[in-house]
């Protein structure tokens, strides 16, 4: 059950309670190492300016348009503060009341932070949010983990991540197809920790990663995540690292495995605070899938690509599933590439950016970018 709106006046924050949140991690599973991350992210919207056709000049008229960015206030691997979050609305650089709501979402720890655009016509609206993260390593136990079979039926906190989003299209014939060829018929033949072992086999086998995971417009500036989406990867084979996290989640999902894309900011343990550089290791995309009664196992598939002679043996421990000393530097971001909701949320160029908006009344052509910074938060109480 939603509880009533709470308002937190200092912080501009109108905070919803979430329906409901993931169960806590078994004792199968296990989070350690945290590491604290100060993180900002800037979005800004700008009416499209032809330098060379008068006619193709535009003003943004809006009224009380809306404007959402996702939030992960609670996920397998990571937290974060809400008590902590700032937020800045600027339009034509006069900042304006920046209050927002954070509101559930069909995904189950996927929130949506919703601002709300006044009436306004001008060139530019900017929106940034100020995040206090922490997160953590994973230590699975996996002997415990393949000793745990099917659930007579998934709690609702998981089975939403049983159905199809933009760009994991489970439910297509072609991606039901692929997974009965992958299982022979028998995905359910095996408990789900082993089914989601042999599908990570499966997809490093089978697909092909190429091309960079951003989009870059004329300025060079980030104006688009590079993803064609699970359908687009069965009939290539091929596509970017982002293609294969949404191929693998789809036949995770039609297996009936319940599954989920994470899309977010690969650290190093020498980052210390840089604006975003077009460095395939910042922008990154992994996957997590459930197991019953244990919680989301996290599946990073760079190591696997590298290292594919390391998957022989499904009952032996393979680099990027499961146990991960290096996940409490891969910072969350976003459950999905567009959101969930009914929002346009690409540029000019058709690119997903991971948060939308509704130009109301009138909509007119528009540029996108997203740009973030990212930094070790200094320890509390004093220390260094």
């Amino acid at each position: 059950m939603i509880r009533s709106p709470i308002l937190i006046a200092a912080l501009g924050i109108l905070l919803v309670a979430p329906a409901f949140a993931s169960p806590p991690l078994s004792d199968a599973i296990l989070r350690d190492k945290p590491i604290e991350y100060q993180l900002t992210i800037d979005g800004r919207v700008t009416a499209y300016q032809s330098k060379f056709n008068a006619d193709d000049q535009f003003d943004l008229n809006l009224e009380n348009a809306p404007l959402v960015f996702p939030i992960i206030p609670n996920g397998a691997y990571h937290t974060i503060d809400l008590e902590r979050l700032k937020s800045k609305l600027e339009l034509d650089d006069v900042e304006v009341d920046s209050k927002f709501e954070i509101l559930p979402t069909s995904q189950a720890d996927g929130r949506l932070a919703r601002f709300n655009i006044p009436t306004f016509k001008g060139d530019q609206v900017e929106f940034s949010l100020e995040e206090l993260v922490t997160c953590y390593n994973a230590k699975v136990d996996e002997a415990r983990l393949r000793a745990i079979g099917w659930p007579e039926t998934w709690p609702p906190e998981v089975s939403t991540e049983l159905q199809p989003q933009r760009y994991v299209e489970s439910s297509n014939e072609q991606i039901v197809k692929l997974m009965e060829a992958w299982t022979r018929g028998k995905a359910k033949s095996v408990p789900p920790f082993l089914l989601g072992k042999e599908l990570v086999r499966q997809t490093v086998q089978n697909f092909q990663i190429s091309g960079k995971n951003w989009f870059n417009d004329d300025l060079n500036q980030f104006a688009g995540i590079e993803v064609q989406g699970a359908l687009k990867s069965v009939e290539l084979m091929r596509g970017t690292s982002h293609d294969c996290v949404c191929l693998f989640v789809a036949v995770c999902r039609a297996a009936g495995l319940p599954a989920r894309p994470v899309i977010g900011i690969q650290m190093t343990d020498d980052d210390r605070g840089k604006d975003f550089k077009d460095d395939d290791r910042k922008m990154i995309s992994w996957a997590e899938f459930y197991v019953p009664s244990a919680g989301w196992v996290a599946v990073d598939f760079r190591p696997l690509f590298k290292a594919p002679g390391r998957m022989r043996d499904i009952d032996r421990d393979w680099p990027g599933v499961g146990t991960n000393d290096e996940l409490n530097l891969m910072v969350p971001i976003s459950y999905h590439f567009h959101p969930p909701a009914g929002v346009r949320a690409e540029g000019r160029d058709g690119k997903p950016l991971l948060w939308g908006w509704q130009p109301l009344p009138v909509s007119v052509p528009c540029d996108q970018v997203l740009k973030w910074k990212i930094f070790k938060a200094p320890k509390r109480g004093g220390g260094g």
